[in-house]
């Protein structure tokens, strides 16, 4: 009897240490469940018949070389290279996902070496994404599918985004609002710098406003960037003042000429359209127009300056402005 009970609880807990396991361990049966995760080897290494780098070396691997990880335990990964099965360290792999991507930015040969004479592996279609492997000088090491080889640098864009000429970077554009003094106090920035999160926010306000009239957000991410503006045309509608409505008028190109070059035809197309929709929003309020359930008329769409397509709105005596390129 008391060797039955001893069994019982024997079994017991070995069923109990079992349900522990997959609790404690559950993306060892994840992984196995949902399938093999692509990595690439990011130095020489082997692989191993078990956890163990004594063990017997099944294959010898080289840098960047692709592997399927099956699961993951402790500090070695279960894997599979063609027909070998084994165990890699952890420290030698990097998730593919993890690395940089680009696309090429024209038609481009594949190269085996850092040369236009090294042999031609594939020939990749412009705005192919590829995994950067690594960054040579002129050349860079990348990787399209289970192909690996070199292309030249200048080949290659970080964004599939193609954007005007004209247009500026994210950083660029940060610091042409900064360098604008306010027309009414010449110490202090036409523009007053902040954050939102991870926005960058601008604002412009006058000496007659409680609140800022003149709205931007700047950020930049997933390799693209997000930018929004609202203005009031409360500021020219309500104060009636020559001086006012010019400064105002003065920030909105200021604001031209800091996300298009200076100068150039797209900050003046932007600039006319921002005071085009400015007029209607005016021609609204003064008209007092409105629909048959008594909201003030709304205009939408979406205008394309070069190559930027902006998304607008405007509504009482509001305009929205924004532009998203994010990927």
């Amino acid at each position: 009897m008391h060797k039955r009970t001893t069994r019982l609880l024997c079994g017991v807990l070995t069923f109990v240490l079992a349900i522990g396991l997959l609790v404690s361990y559950p993306n060892m049966q994840v992984s196995a469940q949902n399938g093999s995760t692509s990595y690439v080897t990011i130095q020489k290494t082997h692989v191993y018949q078990s956890k163990h780098t004594k063990s017997k070396s099944l294959k010898r691997m080289g840098l960047h070389e692709v592997v399927s990880v099956i699961s993951v335990q402790s500090s070695w990964a279960n894997v599979k290279v063609g027909k070998v099965k084994g165990y890699v360290p952890v420290k030698h792999l990097k998730k593919t996902s993890t690395f940089e991507s680009v696309w090429t930015a024209k038609t481009v040969k594949l190269k085996s070496g850092r040369n236009q004479s090294s042999k031609t592996i594939s020939t990749l279609s412009k705005n192919k994404k590829l995994i950067v492997l690594q960054k040579m000088g002129s050349w860079t090491k990348v990787m399209d599918g289970s192909k690996k080889g070199y292309v030249p640098a200048t080949s290659l864009k970080s964004s599939l985004v193609e954007y005007s000429q004209s247009f500026q970077s994210y950083e660029q554009i940060v610091k042409n609002l900064n360098r604008f003094k306010h027309p009414e106090y010449p110490d202090q920035p036409m523009f007053v710098q902040d954050r939102h999160y991870e926005q960058t926010v601008f604002e412009y306000q006058s000496s007659k406003s409680k609140n800022p009239s003149i709205g931007m957000t700047v950020h930049e991410e997933r390799k693209g960037i997000y930018f929004t503006m609202y203005y009031k045309g409360s500021e020219i509608y309500a104060f009636n003042d020559p001086m006012i409505e010019q400064n105002y008028r003065d920030a909105l190109k200021n604001i031209s000429n800091s996300i298009y070059k200076k100068g150039s035809p797209e900050a003046g197309q932007f600039y006319a359209f921002c005071i085009e929709q400015l007029e209607m929003v005016l021609d609204h309020a003064s008209k007092h127009r409105y629909d048959e359930l008594g909201n003030a008329l709304l205009a939408r769409g979406t205008k394309r300056i070069g190559k930027e397509d902006f998304f607008y709105s405007n509504l009482d005596l509001s305009v929205d402005l924004s532009l998203d390129t994010r990927q």
